[in-house]
């Protein structure tokens, strides 16, 4: 099941960064990217036993967790380049009002936040089970 998400995921990585002749399947494999990462972090957070690493009990550190983990995204956007035209990232109401029809709707900030976001997860998950490891 996990290895169909991820290659989901991986063709919706490839459609934002390719570009679609209409908007609706950026969108969608925009939400799907977002989606599939929060199941992900939600999935290692309650199976986290399983695999010897137990992150510290208590809401703090898994919300600390989802937070740097975001924040790691975040600052990959930033680096995300625009390939051609403007990127159509969700509400670009702005831009649809300029009445400009791109050749190809994308938005490349959705992999780069996908990505940074996944792996700064599972770095952060990890530092957090060896910090709570030291600890008990």
């Amino acid at each position: 099941m996990w290895l169909m998400g991820w290659g989901v995921a991986v063709y919706c990585m490839y459609l934002t960064i390719a570009g679609a002749s209409s908007y609706l399947p950026v969108y969608l494999a925009n939400g799907y990217l977002m989606l599939f990462g929060m199941a992900l972090g939600i999935h290692r957070i309650l199976h986290a036993d399983r695999v010897g690493q137990p992150i510290p009990d208590g809401p703090l550190p898994t919300m600390a967790l989802f937070f740097g983990a975001f924040l790691c995204g975040e600052v990959a956007t930033m680096l995300a380049p625009s390939i051609g035209e403007r990127n159509y990232c969700y509400a670009t109401t702005m831009s649809l009002l300029t009445r400009e029809v791109p050749h190809a709707f994308r938005c490349t900030y959705s992999p780069f936040f996908f990505v940074a976001f996944v792996a700064a997860f599972w770095v952060l998950g990890w530092a957090m089970a060896a910090i709570g490891q030291r600890r008990g």
